[in-house]
Parts: structure tokens; sequence; C-alpha cells
């Protein structure tokens, strides 16, 4: 559990690490624009290193680097070993090199390793800022209070304010009056724009994503941002005249910290140089000018906020979409399907034959595919830097337990027979309606009734890609004893193809006893990859027919 949320973290900082260099770089762009606008981009990396999950779009800046948090593994699942000892059978070949090899699991040693270094860096941080703000709370109670929430502590060198729902404000003894108005103002100003939780929660992130560099440059340049945009804020209520003042006062402060005795919790005003130079410098913008700035701040934020769009696979009907996380090795029993034919260009594609790709590198094409055995609905593609991308269905695998569950030697049996193809495998756009049986004579005969637009009954018209019926026919001849027809007929709501499979094409695929063989559950499981082979190898067979 402990060893996932620092999978979480990890993956969440490294995807928050491209934002973060992202908004460095449109800083660089926006160093005339009021900070306001700067230090909204932050929010962007706030809510990546929270956030595991994100909306797809095809602004995403992702979709340039086709980097984000779940194709990122950090930990390999499994490393090879070779054994020093190895012991060659009597019955090899002199000259035979036999290598004895282990698959070891080490990724759970290496992460609960990682995981605790991890917990024991957030422990150190947060303790550290507990016993900071323990101290800077017992010395306060000399303060006296002023007004409402204000309070006056001499000796104290910066202005800041602490708490969270009832925050107070802390001022030095000696400001004069003019100073105290400014100070005053620019404080009120975080309270009422929630920066003091922001700060808060950002330091809580921070905590979390200690081990990350790019996350430490963030929160200090984004509590930057905040101050600058904080005494912008104060300049437009109170207006250019005041900016020699306001910089003074900033000047009077030019000894406090940015966090007070260690602990974000209370912050006070740091970086005054930079302040003093801003307000200075700060000229309000024409509203042309924020009205551009406004539009691109909104389009880097959809583009930053969102994940690109995921690549699909189509084979033998089904669709496959990446699902992240690359790894090194593939499962030890994965065995290769086929080859992936071509690369569409565009997510606005549709397929138009199998084994054909949407969103992927046209680098792609030609690269081996293979099948989890473990996992129905799982493949990968072999990616030309070694690694391996998984690609899952989002459509149902074969319930084997209710399709064993509901075996019969009837086809009159309602009940099973409904149970059975309610568990079958249909394609995109392909919802299963209704039943019919025919026991009245020979051949005993089943139609399902299924609904779909009249596009997708066109494509499926077509014998290459008739394949998942195919499949799914031989399923139900192979648990339906005495069913001699099986017809699927597709429904646009105007009219209807109907396609039609006898139990012939059951004892081609799996021999004349095919009921016999799913007498268990281990017998079906056994059957259902026999039959999903031999669709392959159809498939390869009429698309070479039709090629020639």
């Amino acid at each position: 559990m402990i060893d996932n949320l620092f999978s979480s973290a990890l993956n969440m900082s490294f995807t928050a690490s491209y934002v973060i260099l992202f908004v460095l770089l449109a800083r660089l762009f926006l160093k005339k624009s009021p900070k306001i606008f700067s230090y909204a981009l932050w929010s962007v990396v706030l809510f990546r290193l929270i956030c595991p999950y994100s909306f797809e779009s095809v602004l995403s800046i992702f979709s340039l680097t086709g980097r984000t948090m779940e194709n990122f593994r950090p930990f390999s699942d499994e490393f090879t070993t070779f054994s020093s000892i190895i012991e060659t059978p009597a019955n090899i070949p002199d000259g035979t090199v036999i290598e004895n090899i282990h698959a070891v699991n080490s990724a759970p040693a290496l992460q609960s390793i990682f995981t605790f270094v991890w917990l024991l860096g957030i422990m150190v941080l947060l303790a550290y800022s507990i016993v900071s703000l323990l101290k800077l709370k017992s010395k306060l109670k000399r303060a006296v209070h002023s007004l409402n929430n204000i309070y006056i502590f001499d000796g104290l060198k910066t202005a800041f304010v602490l708490g969270i729902f009832s925050p107070k404000i802390y001022l030095p003894a000696d400001l004069t009056a003019k100073e105290k108005e400014y100070i005053l103002l620019h404080e009120q100003t975080h309270i009422r724009r929630f920066d003091h939780v922001i700060k808060i929660i950002s330091f809580l992130v921070l905590c979390v994503h200690w081990f990350n560099p790019l996350v430490w440059v963030a929160f200090f340049l984004s509590a930057k941002d905040m101050e600058m945009s904080c005494d912008e804020a104060v300049i437009k209520k109170l207006g250019n005249d005041v900016k020699k003042d306001y910089s003074n006062s900033l000047l009077s402060l030019a000894t406090g910290r940015h966090m007070i005795y260690g602990t974000p919790l209370a912050f006070g005003e740091g970086d005054t140089k930079g302040r003093i130079k801003n307000v200075l410098n700060y000229k309000k913008p024409t509203f042309w000018i924020i009205l551009v700035t406004v539009l691109a701040i909104i389009c880097v934020t959809v583009g930053l906020v969102s994940n690109p769009l995921k690549a699909k696979i189509r084979i033998n009907e089904t669709i496959y979409y990446e699902s992240g996380e690359n790894i090194m090795e593939l499962p030890y029993n994965a065995f290769e399907i086929g080859i992936l034919d071509s690369v569409l260009h565009g997510f606005n594609k549709e397929f138009n034959s199998n084994f054909q790709a949407i969103g992927l590198d046209a680098k792609y094409a030609g690269n081996p595919i293979y099948q989890d055995p473990e996992k129905k609905n799982t493949i990968y593609l072999e990616d030309y830097t070694g690694y391996f991308i998984p690609f899952v269905s989002k459509e149902k695998a074969y319930d084997v337990n209710t399709l064993w569950e509901n075996r019969t030697k009837y086809i009159g049996d309602n009940s099973a027979v409904g149970n059975i193809i309610s568990s079958l495998i249909f394609p995109e756009n392909i919802i299963y309606d209704e039943f019919e049986l025919y026991t009245e004579g020979h051949p005993y005969t089943i139609t399902v009734h299924l609904k779909t637009d009249t596009e997708t009954r066109n494509f499926y018209s077509g014998s290459l890609h008739q394949h998942i019926f195919t499949q799914n026919a031989v399923v139900m001849f192979s648990l339906i004893e005495n069913a001699e027809i099986i017809q699927f007929v597709f429904n646009d709501g105007v009219n209807s193809n109907t396609f039609q499979l006898a139990n012939g094409t059951a004892s081609a695929f799996l021999g004349e006893n095919y009921f016999a063989r799913t007498e268990t559950r281990e017998g079906l499981e056994k059957v259902i990859k026999d039959i999903s082979q031999k669709v392959l190898e159809q498939t390869e067979q009429i698309k070479q027919q039709q090629v020639n």
C-alpha cells in the first residue's frame, strides 16, 4: 500500500517536472506582464503534484513529449540472474551451452528501500516545521493585540500572517504609521486571496515531493510571484503615487526572512530587492494586453493540465488503448500474435483494417505485438527503444467462470444460453439486445440480435472484420452441445445484416469433440485460447487472399 503511494508520488513528480520547466519558460515571456498571471500558472504545477488523473486533450503538451505520469515506471518488475552452478543433463550433446536463468522479483525490495527513505524525508520536514512553529508561537505570546486580527510584536524584523481559519497579522513595533498602513494592506490582501492557505498546501506538497529539486524551485519561485502579485494589487488599489513610499516600507523590512523560523505556516516578506524593482517598474496594463495574456494563459493551462489522447490499436475488431507504464520485460509466457501493419495519422481517423494503430509514431509500424495469456485484454507493442508498451482493451474479457457454469447440452435451456451470450465479447458500438431460439426441428438455431449504427453495421458485413463473431460463435458451440446454427443480426434501426455460422466451424477449429473439451474450467480456458489463435490465423489468410 505504502509502496504504491510512493510510486504514485514519483509518477506525479515526473509529470510535474515537465510542467515546471514549461512554466519557467512561460515566466520569461510574462516578465513584463502582471505577476498575477505567472502566479496563476503555478496552480497547474500544484494540480499535477496532487492529482494523478486528468482529462485528455489534443492540446496537451505531453503529445509533444510523449511522456506522462502513466508511462513512467521507476522500478522494473524483475531482473535476470545467472546461476554460478550449471547442471548439464546427460542427454544434451557435447558443445551445447546451457544457461541456468532465474527471474528474480527484485522490485519490492528495492522499492521498499526507496519508500522508507521517502517517508523519512517527509517526517523530517514536517517535524522541523512543527517544532519551528511551536517555538514561534511560544515567542508570540508576548505580542500585543492591536485591532481585530492585528498584533504588534516588539523586536520582530518582518511582518507575517499566522493561522489558517482565523489568520492573525503580526507587525514589527518600530514601523511608522505610513509603513504600517502599506504593510497591513499587503498582508490583508494575502488573507483575502487565501494566499496563507495556498502557501501551507504548497509546503505540504513540497514535503511529499522533497526528492525533486524542480519542486523546490517551483515552491520558492511561486512564493516570489505571490509576493510580487500582492504588491501589484496594493499599488493598483492605492495608485502609482505611492510607489516610492511603498518601496521604502519594503526596504524597512529588508532583514526579514522568507520563512519565519523555518515554517511556512507563518510567512513573511522575502526578496526585497526584486520586489522593490518590480514595484517601481509596475505599470497598469491595457485592456488588450490583459485580454491576450488571459487567452494565452488559458491555452497554456489546458495544455499543461490535460493528458494526451491515448493511442489505440485494433486487433480482431477489438480496440486496445495505451494504458501507460512501459515495461522492460514481457510476462514470461507472452507470445507474439502479429505485426503492427500501419499507423494512421490523427486521432480523428477510423480503422479500416486489422492490426492498425492510431495516435502512435509511424516508426512503430512493423513492430511485433505480444499477447499476455494471463490478462486476456492486454497486449504489448514492442518499442523501438527496447521497451514494451501495454495496451488494454476497454471491452470486457470472457468471463470464464460464468461461461463454464452455464455450459449446457440443450439449446432450449433459455437461462443458460442467455447467460452465455451476456458473457461474450462484443466490439465498440455493438450492443447486445436479445436472442431467439429455434428448437422445433433441425437445424437448432440461436439468433443473437445486436443494436448498432449504419456505419458499424456496414463495417462488419465484410469478411475481414467478422472474426470476433466467429470467435463468439465457436465459444457458444463449445458450451451448447446441440446448437447447430448461430446467427448474429446487426440492426441499425432501419436495415439489418446477418452473420451465420454452422457448428462445422467449431469442429474445424477444435475437433469433433469440441463440447467435451469444455468439461472443465481449465479446458474452457484452453479452448478460448485455441480459438483466439485460430481466428488470428484465419484473419491472416483472408488478408493474404485479398492482397492476391
